[in-house]
């Protein structure tokens, strides 16, 4: 197994293959790919250090729900038994922040470097970094917050969740749209 993982032509196709993984492996293993939260918890419960909550940038399964859409549940489902590194939808320090305010312990910003790293190579990668830096600081100041440790402890107060906009209130959660009557059938229409 390990030739074949090392030569990179394993695919893990089950739970039990990464459980297969986590029992010979005792270094930390990253789980990339996880936007699930039910799946965070079964690798948080099989041992796996860390999640790479990651719709790989929605190129294969550009329906699935983005990495921050479900990390407050990802959050959740974890409890703290591992870290939960978001991987998709970095664009721009702003980014970072609200996913570090959902709960996210880092980022990757995966296209953003490689966007500066193609048009001027290690320059472009160190004027990223500082586009980066200064946006993470006006987004935190603009926030009211001056440290990670306060913008994590105010969380979600601090900043609004897209999906919290679209849920029904208690109210309308039980009711249920009756579907309108047809003004017209098939059947009043006749054949021709």
């Amino acid at each position: 197994m390990w030739r074949t993982l090392l030569a990179g032509a394993y695919e893990p196709t089950d739970w039990n293959d990464l459980a297969e993984i986590r029992a010979r492996w005792n270094g930390p293993i990253i789980l990339k790919g996880c936007v699930n939260p039910k799946d965070a918890a079964i690798a948080a419960g099989m041992g796996f250090d860390a999640i790479q909550a990651s719709n790989h940038g929605g190129r294969q399964l550009d329906h699935m729900a983005s990495p921050m859409d479900v990390l407050p549940e990802m959050v959740a489902a974890v409890d703290g038994r591992m870290e939960i590194i978001v991987d998709g939808g970095i664009r721009r320090g702003s980014d970072v922040i609200k996913a570090l305010a959902l709960g996210a312990d880092s980022c990757a910003i995966g296209r953003p470097y490689l966007y500066g790293l193609a048009a001027a190579g290690e320059a472009g990668v160190a004027h990223v970094l500082k586009l980066f830096k200064a946006e993470m600081h006006r987004t935190m100041a603009l926030l009211g917050v001056t440290s990670v440790a306060e913008l994590k402890e105010g969380g979600r107060e601090l900043i609004r969740h897209r999906r919290e906009l679209f849920v029904p209130g208690p109210a309308e959660s039980n009711q249920v749209a009756a579907a309108p009557e047809p003004e017209l059938s098939l059947a009043d229409m006749g054949t021709p």
